[in-house]
């Protein structure tokens, strides 16, 4: 039997899943484990050879010693690729491009898997071992094969226009940026695309700034189709064939730019070499020129050899300096240095009437913060006085924002914001849309704070109890001020009150370690209340924090052994179940809309920095690929 494209297959007596176990056991041993299954079968597959010589290659003694240092996991992505994912801050440079290295041959392997029909389900049959290689080397390149394909898609509706309540501008900067995002999404690249991205409607130009791909993540090994020979490449060869790769996804990222509106007539490019100090090459296309001259050297790059073909054909495409975007200024400044005042739209959904409004951050020589600091520290030696300073303290500055209000020619309400998703969130719990927002200063949310730690310390929990529902009062999207409530109650044994405060956070809270505390304190409350099918819902629900995961785990069996229950419900399950009985699943429809329609009006009104925070908040809530590459273009 053969493929669509002649390769031989042979069918194969039991399926073979390569990538069993890889993303949930630590990668050093998954990958050892394939390696010596692999090794000590009689007759292994092509498929399997293929991947035992591309996994051999990698430092395993490296990579275990690299988790020593910092948490990696690979992840499988919904498209089927793989993904490390890794704390950049916790690694070096030369340990970054390493961990990128294994991801590349990890994807390389299944990229072929793809190919042969099996991105997601055990392989039932398989070419060669050598015939992979081809594959290999036919999945590399041909990534210039789809230039044409995504300059077509000009015309094609935009999804993201309906992910607002607001009417974005056709062609304007939320439709260029969102379609530019969701065309490098769809790009078979196999190396990691690392990108950042701008643009300008007004000035018809996008800017593009990518990673180079480096020498480490190309094959080691391919073969001679003519000799039918194995060849060992060179370093240099290596580094040829990464460079020849960089141009041309240099290609792909330049028709995804102009066909990201029509009105594009300018597309630059900057693909750097992070291993060096100067290593980056600069391209320029005029969008005439681009689809009458470099389109088609795109698609006569299909299949041929990683050799500097693209480098030599885009030689006249290459500029020492790329000029900067007119008419950008401003638009990255924080809230707090931006005088502009906001649109209509924006003062209604936000409660403010300039920019400015929406800081969050205070001074950090502020007197009032610096006076909470001395009181802190003196609570250790002067309780009493250091108690009566915090009280002090919190009614001046009380005062302070009852007069604000009190002069205010308009309705208005003093919260402070942990954030400034916390303060895009605000309006969310006013109905009064003529009401604005001042900021409550950090010194009166940090005192009265102190003053719940220091009753909780006393054991004098009824006076906890009343400064935590004070705190929260005045901090009604801090998921902290929720944190400091529960405690309270959940000490107190007051369950159902305790259920009720964790509701609302869950109702608001826009971080994964946020809701999975909630869930976990939710779950034993409900527990308490005879709500066992919820609470166990609920303990199901608490992803992504290690740190609670040893005690989830014993509550939860603990409450499994009572219902009979052998196996706790999966969070899909989980999730069907707490929504039956009305509890909100972060992120909420009411939170996603609000964040959404803040990313887009932020977006169109030039007011970068708010719309980095919404997309990256909205990305990690969602998982969402696009929204990420979004994120990278405010910066």
């Amino acid at each position: 039997m053969s493929d669509s494209n002649g390769i031989a297959l042979t069918r194969l007596e039991q399926p073979v899943e390569i990538f069993a176990n890889f993303c949930s056991v630590a990668l050093p041993d998954a990958l050892d484990a394939f390696l010596f299954r692999v090794d000590a079968r009689d007759a292994p597959s092509g498929i399997e050879r293929f991947a035992f010589a591309t996994f051999r290659d990698i430092d395993l003694r490296r990579l275990r010693s690299l988790m020593l240092k910092s948490r990696i996991r690979l992840c499988k992505q919904e498209d089927n690729r793989f993904y490390l994912a890794f704390d950049e801050f916790q690694v070096s440079k030369r340990d970054k491009q390493f961990l990128l290295s294994v991801e590349s041959a990890i994807n390389r392997v299944q990229f072929c898997l793809s190919y042969l029909g099996f991105s997601s389900e055990p392989a039932t049959s398989s070419p060669s071992a050598e015939d992979c290689s081809l594959i290999e080397q036919r999945i590399l390149t041909t990534l210039t094969s789809g230039a044409q394909d995504l300059i077509q898609t000009i015309d094609q509706p935009n999804p993201w226009m309906d992910c607002s309540s607001s009417r974005p501008a056709v062609g304007g900067e939320w439709d260029l940026r969102s379609r530019f995002a969701k065309a490098c999404s769809k790009l078979d690249v196999v190396v990691r695309l690392e990108f950042t991205y701008d643009c300008l409607a007004s000035a018809k130009v996008m800017r593009i700034r990518f990673r180079a791909p480096d020498a480490s993540e190309m094959p080691r090994r391919i073969l001679d189709a003519k000799d039918a020979q194995w060849i060992e490449l060179s370093w240099e060869k290596r580094c040829v064939m990464a460079k020849e790769y960089g141009y041309r996804i240099a290609l792909l990222l330049a028709a995804a730019g102009f066909a990201s509106g029509i009105l594009i007539e300018r597309c630059s490019l900057e693909m750097y070499d992070a291993s060096m100090p100067d290593g980056t090459i600069r391209l320029q296309f005029e969008r005439a020129e681009f689809l009458g001259r470099y389109l088609d050297l795109a698609s006569s790059l299909s299949g041929q050899p990683l050799d500097g073909t693209a480098a030599r054909g885009l030689a006249d495409a290459m500029v020492k300096r790329i000029a900067a975007l007119r008419g950008a200024r401003g638009r990255k400044l924080a809230p707090g240095r931006d005088d502009r005042a906001l649109p209509e739209a924006l003062r209604e959904l936000l409660l403010a009437d300039a920019v400015s409004d929406l800081e969050v951050m205070e001074s950090p020589d502020s007197r009032s913060r610096n006076r909470v600091n001395e009181l802190k520290a003196m609570l250790a030696t002067d309780r009493a006085a250091a108690l009566d300073g915090l009280k002090a303290l919190i009614e001046s500055l009380e005062a302070t924002c009852v007069a604000n209000e009190l002069l205010s020619d308009v309705p208005m309400r003093s919260q402070f914001c942990e954030n400034y998703i916390g303060r895009i969130l605000l309006p969310l719990d006013e109905d009064d849309r003529a009401t604005r927002i001042q900021r409550v200063p950090d010194a009166l949310y940090f005192a009265r704070y102190e003053l719940v730690n220091a009753s909780m310390r006393d054991g004098d929990l009824e006076a906890a109890l009343i400064e935590a529902r004070r705190l929260l009062d005045i901090a009604s999207t801090s998921m902290q001020a929720h944190f400091a409530l529960i405690n309270v109650l959940g000490a107190l044994g007051r369950h159902q009150d305790l259920i009720e405060v964790a509701e609302h956070g869950l109702g608001l809270a826009c971080d994964r370690d946020s809701a999975a505390y909630l869930f976990y304190r939710i779950a034993y409350s409900l527990w308490q209340v005879g709500s066992r099918d919820e609470a166990l819902a609920s303990y199901s629900m608490v992803l992504g924090d290690d740190h609670l995961r040893d005690q989830v785990n014993v509550e939860s069996a603990c409450l499994m052994r009572q219902m009979g229950v052998e196996t706790p419900p999966s969070p899909e399950d989980a999730a069907l179940t707490l929504a039956a009985a009305g509890l909100p699943l972060p992120p909420t429809d009411q939170v996603r809309r609000q964040l959404c329609d803040a990313l887009v009006l932020f977006t169109e009104g030039g007011f970068h920095f708010l719309a980095c925070r919404c997309a990256t908040y909205l990305s990690d809530l969602l998982g969402d690929k696009e929204l990420s590459a979004m994120s990278g273009s405010f910066t």
